[in-house]
């Protein structure tokens, strides 16, 4: 893809689909990596990551550059810390998932929901 177009996306987010043992029923899905992508006038583009998955471990690195934090936090408006804040917060909302069991795609998404409608939108009307 050339520079230029790459300049125009947000967000790339490539996929790692693996296969355990029992094949297409043991399929795992990973996002790899989320690269957060900005315009710059010299090379077209500047490519920060701001979360990578880890193979061995099943785990996940997110926002552990200053740099990116900080290219991230610009881009949202927001300070550092209230973007640090504010991963720690969904944190701690999916670990509260995980402990309670919730694990099914229509309980995520319907917890999200809750989630989202509770801490996100009563907060920007307030």
């Amino acid at each position: 893809m050339p520079p230029e177009r790459i300049a125009m996306l947000t967000f790339i987010v490539p996929l790692n689909l693996s296969y355990e043992g029992a094949g297409i029923r043991s399929a795992r899905r990973r996002v790899e990596e989320v690269a957060f992508i900005q315009p710059n006038g010299t090379k077209g583009f500047s490519r920060h990551r701001l979360a990578r998955w880890h193979a061995a471990s099943d785990s996940f690195d997110v926002l552990d550059g200053a740099k990116e934090r900080q290219a991230f936090a610009r881009w949202c408006d927001i300070s550092e810390q209230t973007l640090m804040d504010e991963v720690d917060r969904r944190a701690e909302f999916l670990n509260r998932l995980m402990e309670e069991g919730t694990s099914s795609i229509p309980e995520v998404n319907a917890a999200i929901e809750r989630f989202y409608e509770a801490e996100i939108i009563a907060r920007r009307s307030a």
